[in-house]
């Protein structure tokens, strides 16, 4: 009895961590997310700032095409932050044991066992 009982607390403190590694995978995938979108918005900026520049005669089109180039890649890393995001965010759902109810799916099992 006493060493089912150790196991279980091993066990416990073991999907405790594992939630916290998750947590702070998901915390930082939404840092990341947040300096993709700064990227993102600075990019557009000096897009702006070279069609301007190309319209009045002081830049080229090939600082206009780079700017678009640079723009678009940040986008590019923006999606795919975004997607690592919620890869992240669902494994901590997944990780605490929420993930069914987080998507409203009923399952057998939802009420904890007390007479273990």
């Amino acid at each position: 009895m006493e060493r089912a009982r150790v196991a279980l607390d091993s066990l416990e403190r073991l999907a405790i961590q594992d939630i916290r590694a998750s947590w702070l995978d998901a915390d930082r995938a939404r840092a990341q997310v947040r300096a993709r979108e700064e990227t993102v918005a600075l990019q557009r900026e000096l897009l702006r700032v070279a069609e301007i520049r190309y319209r009045v005669g002081t830049g080229t089109a090939l600082a206009v095409a780079q700017a678009q180039r640079d723009l678009l890649g940040s986008e590019l890393s923006l999606r795919e932050a975004t997607v690592r995001f919620r890869q992240a965010n669902t494994d901590l759902l997944l990780q605490s044991g929420t993930l069914l109810l987080h998507r409203a799916i009923d399952s057998p099992g939802q009420e904890p066992l007390h007479n273990l």
